[in-house]
C-alpha cells in the first residue's frame, strides 16, 4: 500500500469525503497500490465493495462497539497501528471536524509532520515526494 485514505464512518456508512480523497489518491498512486483505512463501529459488507469499486485495493478494518462513536485516542491507536504494519508512504485524511481532531493528534503521537488543507497533491519527479499546496 503506497497510499492509504482514511474512510470517514458515520451511522455505519462510509462518507463522500471517504471518495473524494479516494480521486486524489488514485492521482497519486497506480492501481494496486491504494489502501483504506476504517475505524468504526462497524459497517455492512455493502460498504466495503463499494470501496473496492471505486479503487481500494486494500481495506484494514478496525470494527468493535466502542468504536462507534468517534473519539481521537483509539482512532489514532488504530491509524498508527496500520501504519506501523503497512508502511503507506502517504496518508490522506478529510479536513472534516473528525478528520481535523484526529489527525493532528495522531500526527503528534506518531512525531510525524501533517499539512492541512491542502487544496492540491502531486508527486515529484525523480524524487518521488508528496508536494503539497495549501
Amino acid at each position: 500500500m503506497k497510499v492509504c485514505v482514511l474512510a470517514e464512518v458515520a451511522h455505519h456508512r462510509i462518507q463522500p469525503v471517504t471518495y473524494e480523497l479516494l480521486t486524489r489518491a488514485l492521482a497519486l498512486a497506480p492501481a494496486g497500490d491504494i489502501g483504506a483505512l476504517v475505524v468504526s463501529g462497524g459497517v455492512p459488507e455493502s460498504e466495503y465493495e463499494k470501496l473496492g469499486a471505486a479503487g481500494v485495493d486494500q481495506v484494514v478494518a478496525y470494527e468493535a462497539p466502542w468504536l462507534e462513536r468517534f473519539r481521537p485516542e483509539p482512532y489514532a491507536a488504530a491509524l498508527r497501528e496500520m501504519v506501523a504494519e503497512f508502511k503507506p508512504e502517504i496518508v490522506l485524511g478529510g479536513a472534516t471536524s473528525t478528520g481535523r481532531t484526529w489527525l493532528p493528534y495522531a500526527a503528534m503521537k506518531m512525531h510525524t509532520g501533517l499539512t492541512a488543507d491542502c487544496t492540491e497533491l502531486a508527486i515529484e519527479d525523480g524524487s518521488g515526494l508528496l508536494l503539497q499546496t495549501r
